[in-house]
């Protein structure tokens, strides 16, 4: 005899509604995400994925007196985003279980840039290995400059494939 419990949260990209479910509680083993594009589809297997933020921290000044001391936040923003393959690991450039990094957000100004983005896989390494690739374009874009405050933030994960009580 089988029992089969289905919870339905709201957990679209990197959301959070799977953080609370607690599976000693459901009393069950494992639990699976299922996933659909359109009404009446169902995905047999879905990426996991991780949000991440880059923040820059620049040094604003008068642009008149600008010389060796504006730091502008905006433009490396723009260098970490244009180093990123434009012929792969991008959802434009990927397909089937093709994991990806996917800028979904700039904003800012000269003082202070927020990068955000998904990184997609479908396991937990190539997740580590783009964040990994994404940490490296972030440190060589910024080392050659005085920063401080400089972060690089992973705060929400989204793992789509199973869900395991220890």
């Amino acid at each position: 005899r089988c029992n089969i419990k289905l919870v339905f949260t709201p957990d679209e990209e990197v959301g959070r509604g799977t953080e609370k479910i607690d599976l000693q509680r459901l009393n069950a083993d494992f639990g699976f995400t299922i996933d659909g594009e359109t009404l009446g589809s169902i995905e047999n297997e879905t990426f996991s994925a991780d949000g991440l933020e880059i923040i820059i921290e620049g040094k604003s000044t008068h642009p008149g007196f600008a010389k060796n001391k504006l730091i502008n936040a905006i433009k490396i923003g723009s260098e970490i985003i244009a180093s990123l393959p434009k012929d792969k690991l991008s959802p434009e450039t990927t397909e089937h279980q093709e994991g990806f990094i996917h800028p979904t957000d700039i904003q800012g100004n000269q003082e202070k840039c927020v990068l955000s983005f998904i990184i997609r896989d479908f396991g937990t390494d190539g997740l580590h290995e783009k964040e990994e690739f994404l940490k490296f374009q972030f440190t060589i874009k910024l080392l050659p400059r005085e920063f401080h405050n400089q972060q690089l933030l992973m705060p929400t994960k989204h793992y789509g494939i199973i869900l395991k009580k220890e």
